[in-house]
């Protein structure tokens, strides 16, 4: 499960961090992939709100940013929380969604206009008015995120890749005889001694260099291990 760090002022920003909060917690698909951080939840401990806050971020596959008008206080760096967390999330490498509220700039902090335009050079943000409308854009990002990891697909079930499928799975020998038959049956263009992963290629069963859904059902070595009911057996 991946977690979510949710970053932004914490008082000026406090029904939307609940909302998207809530919202993952709750979406019956969403909160089988996600758990979300917010700091305000955390126990009480001895160590600094810095350390503590940055160590979240370390542990985190996804940092959604919401930026509003407040800049947040400055602390012994000079710098606000939402910041330290955002370059955090930059040196770390995660996945960083950026939504800023509002259509106007006039009434924000000026570093955190800065901050804004400085995310805005590196990936892509969305602006929104209200919380049903950030909700709406948290949720097409997060199925985008899984769709890009594989971890759901867009594809239909036989031509999607199993999530943890490796090519290691298929059996050469099956691939062998199945081209063997087509190619005396019926002049099937593939010569029996096709590498796996050329023939796999050419069947169209390899999504993203994984094998298909339907590549583990014809050609697996054990397609019970990922279709239980890949086997029907009729008692009589």
């Amino acid at each position: 499960m991946d977690q979510i760090f949710l970053s932004s002022v914490q008082k000026e920003l406090a029904e939307e961090r609940d909302a998207v909060a809530s919202y993952v917690r709750n979406d019956p698909l969403l909160r089988k992939h996600f758990s979300i951080y917010l700091f305000e939840e955390g126990p009480s401990c001895d160590r600094s709100a810095g350390k503590v806050y940055l160590k979240a971020v370390d542990e985190s596959a996804v940092y959604l940013g919401i930026f509003g008008d407040e800049y947040g206080p400055e602390g012994e760096t000079g710098r606000s929380a939402t910041e330290l967390e955002f370059d955090r999330a930059t040196e770390n490498g995660i996945t960083r969604l950026i939504y800023v509220k509002g259509s106007s700039d006039d009434q924000r902090h000026p570093r955190m206009l800065d901050l804004i335009k400085r995310a805005q050079t590196d990936l892509v943000r969305r602006r929104f008015d209200g919380s049903a409308e950030l909700i709406e854009q948290v949720y097409a990002s997060l199925i985008a995120y899984m769709e890009e990891r594989g971890v759901i697909s867009s594809l239909p079930l036989d031509a999607a890749a199993h999530p943890d499928a490796e090519l290691s799975e298929v059996s050469d020998e099956k691939i062998r005889v199945f081209l063997q038959r087509a190619k005396s049956l019926r002049s099937y263009a593939l010569a029996p001694e096709t590498p796996p992963e050329s023939a796999l290629a050419h069947l169209d069963m390899l999504d993203q260099g994984r094998p298909s859904n339907a590549a583990l059902l014809l050609f697996g070595e054990n397609p019970q291990h990922r279709f239980p009911s890949a086997e029907t057996k009729c008692l009589q």
